[in-house]
């Protein structure tokens, strides 16, 4: 086991705040590290950072896109979490996104169902993360041999942890290089 965990889904998914939860002794998990990534190979490099002992896990709805190269490449535990892209759509929207996001959404999902059935993946519904049942299950797919705390969990359920500014804002305004793709696509939308 190398000791990397993926923990991705839609945008407005809980990745910040799932970032916290599997943040643990012996275990550290960053919350989009993906913006200073020019490629992929970047990803490697900062997995390799981790101390051999450490658990190094990212929570990233816009690596999703990548899911499939990031299983091949590193073998990471996955866990997936779904959550209905119309729900996504509608918590963007919100934001001031604009409607074209949709498409991105509509992308992303197909890229990331291609890989439910692999066996380093485990699909958790999105209504489910508050559900100490599930997140144990969770737990033990990306941290075996770490005890689930669930006092722990039940503490930070309590807790609504985003950031400010979305992911798919910070994207247009610093365009990191490893999402050069992604934004490509959303313009092919658009003049579409």
């Amino acid at each position: 086991m190398n000791g990397r965990f993926f923990i991705t889904g839609l945008p407005r998914s809980r990745t910040a705040w799932l970032a916290n939860l599997f943040t643990v002794q012996n275990s550290q998990c960053v919350h989009e590290p993906s913006h200073d990534f020019a490629t992929l190979d970047d990803l490697g490099t900062w997995w390799e950072s981790a101390t051999p002992s450490a658990r190094l896990g990212l929570s990233d709805h816009g690596m999703g896109w990548w899911l499939e190269e990031i299983i091949e490449a590193y073998q990471p535990r996955v866990l997936l979490i779904e959550r209905p892209a119309a729900q996504a759509y509608a918590a963007l929207r919100a934001m001031g996104m604009p409607d074209q996001v949709m498409e991105y959404l509509r992308e992303l999902q197909r890229r990331q169902n291609l890989m439910r059935s692999h066996a380093d993946v485990l699909c958790v519904p999105f209504h489910k993360l508050d559900d100490a049942r599930t997140m144990e299950r969770a737990w033990f797919h990306v941290l075996p041999g770490i005890p689930f705390d669930e006092g722990r969990f039940h503490y930070l359920k309590r807790f609504n942890i985003q950031l400010t500014e979305s992911w798919l804002t910070k994207c247009a305004k610093a365009n990191p290089p490893i999402y050069r793709e992604c934004a490509d696509f959303l313009k092919e939308k658009r003049h579409a």
